[in-house]
């Protein structure tokens, strides 16, 4: 049986571990298209060539308000109270969508990213 100050320790240190990784991923944040790809597909986010080939044709940069960060992995705000998803989120959604796509199919992701197989 664990104490209450064991079971406050071990929070502690899922906690710590956890802003660690946020860290650890946010500090190598990518200042073009290119290399945000290429950070997605070094930590297997971006699995298929397709998708990457996806990722790098639409730049993220054009659904942002300018000044912002756009490869920095993070919502961010786009106005009329929504936001972007992280930059992250979109590959895994089409990795896992173009599983379910035939040749000659179109998808659209919302951050307009096609996927033409």
């Amino acid at each position: 049986m664990t104490t209450p100050h064991e079971e406050q320790n071990r929070f502690m240190l899922l906690l710590v571990l956890i802003l660690l990784q946020h860290l650890l991923w946010s500090s190598r944040v990518s200042d073009e298209n290119k290399a945000m790809v290429e950070q997605l597909q070094k930590y297997a986010i971006i699995k298929s060539s397709k998708v990457a080939e996806v990722m790098e044709t639409i730049d993220r940069v054009l659904f942002v308000p300018p000044g912002a960060s756009p490869y920095y992995d993070s919502p961010m705000p786009i106005g009329y109270n929504a936001t972007i998803s992280a930059p992250h989120m979109h590959p895994s959604c089409l990795e896992l969508l173009q599983k379910h796509l035939q040749p000659g199919m179109r998808a659209l992701d919302g951050n307009i990213k096609w996927i033409v197989i």
